[in-house]
């Protein structure tokens, strides 16, 4: 689990290819995010800003890490190239300055 550090804004990227290994576009592409205390709220590439596409394949949402404590992020497709990954937990910390 990387640790970060509140305040701090980070980049989560993710890969889609075929069963061949070529860079595909799926159907849709979906990042679940769950910030500490909250429910989960999904992203849909083309319909929500944070989804964002960076080549064929490749997409990133970027998160202000604005609540201290443990993250949860996940990127799913569906569509021709159906693919899930697991969480991603991201811990969030206080400074001693904050």
């Amino acid at each position: 689990m990387e640790v970060f550090n509140l305040g701090q804004k980070i980049r989560v990227s993710y890969s889609y290819t075929t069963q061949a290994g070529v860079a595909a576009d799926p159907g849709a592409v979906f990042v679940v995010v769950r910030e500490p205390g909250s429910s989960a709220t999904t992203y849909q590439y083309g319909v929500d800003a944070e989804v964002v596409k960076d080549d064929t394949g490749e997409y990133h949402v970027d998160l202000s890490l604005t609540v201290a404590g443990i993250w949860a992020v996940r990127g799913y497709s569906t569509g021709s190239v159906q693919a899930a990954t697991a969480d991603t937990l991201i811990r969030v910390r206080e400074t001693v300055c904050d």
